[in-house]
């Protein structure tokens, strides 16, 4: 279901951009729900493959690290569904946002009025997608920071069976790393086909300097998601640790 459901979302983004703009809120629920399956199925695969390295998975914390993400991925696969997807939207309305306003400022585009008319919708995808990618961000540390009542009471459990401080923070960085990267790289895999339609737009306006644009604007969510993946980190070891 969530092959033929991607198949569909990315298929109209490639071969069919006019279907995919017209019908893009439905694309959006099914993209969200297609990713919600993907993530159950993708954590109970490396799951299972931690435990076949049985020397690995008995090692330390790993057992109780990938128990607590396949405990935390069930609850909320669907919620980093919807923030996948909206990393991915936000990344595809930014990169139009600049090939509108900066992409089209071209000698031909400028004389004949295209750039300034086009500009206002440019700065517009630029703002929204800005905000919906602080709101992704936003609710991924919301997410790790709730759930650290729960956390706090397994890592006291873990203090008072004898481990180590040093040992239970990797475990916990360990997680919060995950729940970033891998919405970031559900996203980033979307990305792919969904700038294909922009790029469908920005072609058949004529916009200059899409690569350069594309290249920042991944560089910017990119680096916005690992300052704020290494934050959630810090507070939430200041939440759960200290406390066991």
């Amino acid at each position: 279901l969530a092959a033929a459901l991607l198949a569909v979302v990315w298929g109209s983004c490639v071969f069919q951009p006019v279907y995919f703009i017209a019908f893009i809120i439905p694309m959006g629920l099914a993209a969200c729900f297609a990713t919600s399956l993907v993530a159950r199925l993708g954590v109970a695969a490396w799951s299972e493959r931690a435990r076949g390295r049985s020397e690995r998975y008995w090692d330390g914390l790993t057992a109780f690290t990938v128990r607590q993400v396949e405990a935390r991925v069930s609850s909320t696969s669907m919620a980093l569904a919807c923030v996948c997807v909206l990393v991915a939207v936000a990344v595809c309305m930014m990169v139009a946002g600049f090939v509108f306003s900066i992409g089209l400022r071209t000698p031909e585009m400028v004389s004949a009025g295209i750039a300034a008319s086009m500009a206002p919708i440019g700065y517009i995808g630029i703002f929204y997608g800005a905000v919906f990618l602080l709101s992704a961000v936003a609710v991924l540390a919301l997410q790790q920071l709730s759930g650290a009542e729960d956390a706090r009471r397994a890592y006291r459990v873990l203090m008072q069976l004898g481990c180590e401080h040093a040992g239970m923070r990797r475990s916990l960085r360990s997680q919060v790393r995950l729940y970033f990267v891998a919405p970031l790289v559900g996203a980033l895999i979307h990305d792919v086909f969904g700038l294909f339609l922009v790029g469908f737009l920005a072609f058949a306006l004529g916009a200059e300097g899409l690569f350069a644009i594309v290249a920042g604007v991944l560089a910017f969510t990119v680096g916005l998601m690992a300052a704020y993946g290494a934050i959630t980190a810090r507070a939430v070891e200041r939440v759960v640790l200290p406390r066991v």
